[in-house]
């Protein structure tokens, strides 16, 4: 089947499927306290059970869109909370991906956050199931 656009005919592809598993907002913390009204007792407990419920799926990949600490209370403590949180989401079957939101800096340079979750520059390219 041949189809046109704006660039001229091209023909059809047969549609490829791509899962995504996505989350955001954790706001894990290891300090077990109250914040701002926000509840991060058990942060470890919920942590895992999203981590449980996305390897329930058979995902191509897993997409983090920011707030994976709530941060703030020293840098040390806030990279052990983002070791604690990619070595949880690397035992999924599917790559993960973080994009950073403002808590995940707290207390941490932009190179330091980057680093915590893997990124040596700011952004992706890759290629997953066929699609880029």
């Amino acid at each position: 089947m041949r189809g046109f656009c704006r660039g001229g005919w091209f023909d059809w592809v047969d549609p490829v499927s791509l899962k995504i598993g996505y989350g955001t907002d954790l706001h894990y913390s290891s300090a077990n306290e109250t914040h701002e009204n926000l509840y991060l007792s058990d942060g470890a407990l919920k942590a895992s059970a999203a981590v449980d419920e996305l390897g329930n799926h058979a995902l191509d990949l897993v997409v983090f869109s920011g707030d994976m600490v709530e941060g703030n209370p020293g840098a040390s403590i806030v990279q052990a909370d983002m070791a604690t949180i990619t070595d949880l989401f690397a035992t999924l079957d599917a790559p993960t991906y973080y994009v950073l939101g403002n808590h995940d800096f707290d207390g941490l340079s932009n190179a330091q956050a980057k680093a915590a979750f893997g990124l040596a520059i700011g952004h992706y390219s890759f290629d997953a199931n066929g699609i880029h």
